[in-house]
């Protein structure tokens, strides 16, 4: 993990840390799909006040990053387990050859 020179806060990562940081716990998962599934609550139970259009809008488009965030975050995590899981098998194989 190396650190980048930019605006932001970001690293160079290896692929294996790229993995293991995108690999979650199952209470890593289960927390995050609780959160998804409270704004998802959330996001159905806005009502327009047609009085305030505008806060409706910026509080659906709230809802909706985080809704969107925490299913990057599941997404990574599913493909990291994916990974993990191709790889184990070849590497099982390649050290039976020998």
């Amino acid at each position: 993990m190396t650190p980048e020179t930019t605006s932001f806060t970001r690293y160079k990562l290896t692929e294996p840390e790229e993995i293991h940081g995108s690999t979650l716990t199952s209470l890593n998962r289960a927390k995050l799909q609780n959160m998804r599934s409270e704004a998802a609550e959330q996001k159905l139970a806005l009502v327009l006040d047609p009085y305030k259009p505008l806060e409706f809008i910026q509080q659906e488009a709230f809802l909706a990053g985080k809704i969107e965030l925490v299913n990057i975050l599941l997404q990574e995590d599913e493909a990291a387990q994916n990974y993990v899981a191709i790889q184990t098998p070849q590497q099982s194989n390649q050290g039976q050859g020998e």
